[in-house]
């Protein structure tokens, strides 16, 4: 009787992998607010930038305690639209 080998892996996969895997390429919140990494998956950052952002009050968050932090989904949408650029010939339409 053959044996087959394989490996399984105990590294535990991140939520926003799985969400992004389930979803196709783009990501999709599971609901108005977001941990840390799930907010940096959302604004395709790291979370080092999205940290340093933070540090900077570029990006509204609220610190429920020490080790939780929650963004929510609209206040990442604002925080994005400070940088972006306008095309040429765009007008200057806020929305």
């Amino acid at each position: 009787m053959a044996t087959q080998n394989t490996k399984v892996s105990l590294r535990k996969e991140p939520e926003t992998e799985r969400l992004r895997a389930s979803s196709g390429a783009a990501f999709s919140p599971a609901g108005p607010y977001l941990r840390r990494e799930g907010a940096a998956a959302y604004m395709c950052l790291s979370q080092r930038t999205l940290s340093n952002l933070m540090d900077r009050g570029v990006v509204p968050f609220f610190k429920l305690s020490r080790g939780l932090v929650l963004f929510r989904t609209s206040d990442l949408d604002k925080a994005l639209a400070r940088y972006r650029v306008r095309a040429v010939g765009e007008e200057n339409v806020e929305r």
